[in-house]
């Protein structure tokens, strides 16, 4: 305390820097194609319905224009 009964304030000592260099920059990963489809939920329940639609579809029009015409007896 002073003379005068305040108390007077001594300013904080000034923090020191570290002595680490700056970190890089933060790069954003990357994400590879394949994990944003996996990642697409709506996307894979369309294909799923129409990859199978499809080749089911492919494959009936096939074995129908295999069929031999039928002879008249």
């Amino acid at each position: 305390m002073s003379e005068q009964g305040q108390v007077t304030q001594t300013p904080a000592p000034p923090v020191p820097e570290t002595a680490q260099p700056p970190s890089p920059p933060v790069e954003e990963e990357k994400i590879h194609w394949l994990q944003k489809l996996m990642d697409n939920t709506w996307l894979l329940l369309i294909l799923g319905v129409l990859i199978p639609t499809l080749s089911y579809t492919v494959w009936g029009l096939i074995d129908l224009l295999m069929i031999p015409p039928a002879t008249i007896p």
